[in-house]
């Protein structure tokens, strides 16, 4: 079953995880996907994602979502996604990808990087509130000491991080 708009992609992705459908869940990408893995590797192709995604499946891990924020331009669209994954060990990641409008009117990840955001800020931690911490439940950048999280004082006001400090 094709994704008929960008959000539905995140839903399909959900379902066929959770059914060990390894095939279904790579039916989500476009020939061209690009992806980074946790490591920052870039993964290109099908077959290199399938390389990633198969021990999550395996474990049938379970996948919950919540879309920040779709973007669209023509036949693009850019996509924040909070993501958070139970399994043997739980995560939860700020992802973002780009989906693209295929010749069939479905839509498609083209690039996923669901890591970047909690490399990038979990050396000198993701707000000011408790430094990346596990507790944060929003996610690295999401809290990124401007958005409310579960261990933060909102009775204070944090500055924005500048782009200078990542």
């Amino acid at each position: 079953m094709p994704a008929r708009n960008p959000e539905e992609i995140c839903s399909l992705f959900k379902q066929y995880m959770a059914e060990d459908d390894i095939e279904g869940v790579l039916s989500l990408y476009d020939p061209e996907v690009v992806f980074l893995n946790q490591a920052g590797q870039t993964r290109r192709g099908k077959q290199e994602l399938k390389e990633e995604l198969v021990p999550s499946a395996a474990v049938k891990a379970r996948f919950d979502f919540n879309i920040a924020q779709v973007v669209q331009s023509g036949d693009i669209a850019l996509m924040h996604t909070q993501w958070t994954v139970l399994g043997p060990q739980q995560i939860s990641v700020y992802a973002i990808e780009i989906a693209r409008r295929q010749a069939d009117g479905s839509s498609r990840w083209l690039i996923g990087d669901p890591f970047t955001v909690g490399r990038r800020t979990a050396a000198g931690g993701c707000c000011t509130c408790h430094r990346g911490s596990a507790g944060c439940q929003r996610g690295p950048l999401v809290c990124g000491g401007y958005f409310p999280c579960a261990q933060r004082d909102t009775s204070r006001q944090f500055p924005r991080q500048t782009a200078g400090r990542f």
